[in-house]
């Protein structure tokens, strides 16, 4: 299970690792040995996390909500970037002063014709 903190009235994602909260030292199995009341009592709460972006798509940001006890991450989502190009292709193109994307083309054009 994921968690989140509050502090300073603000929500960040909770590490499973020892933290702190009001000059005082907790265990990080604080988190799995203590009831949802008694971590709520010192801002301590059970995380719901984003499902992860769609197909070509990347979580830019997350936007976390405290409500029932229970906090949810609301994600915004933007377009992946595109896709590293293969180092070989970088090297040909190198080897013929073009740009890797200039050599993809060329490959995809060739491949039309056949």
């Amino acid at each position: 299970m994921s968690f989140a903190i509050r502090a300073d009235g603000v929500l960040t994602p909770l590490p499973y690792q020892p933290f702190e909260v009001g000059g005082i030292q907790y265990p990080a199995n604080v988190l799995t040995l203590w009831s949802p009341e008694d971590l709520a009592e010192i801002g301590v709460y059970p995380r719901i996390e984003a499902d992860p972006a769609p197909a070509g798509q990347v979580i830019e940001a997350v936007t976390l909500e405290l409500r029932d006890g229970v906090v949810y991450e609301t994600p915004t989502y933007g377009p992946a970037p595109p896709s590293q190009v293969p180092a070989r292709i970088s090297e040909i193109a190198s080897d013929f002063g073009l740009t890797p994307s200039q050599v993809v083309a060329l490959v995809q054009a060739v491949a039309a014709l056949t």
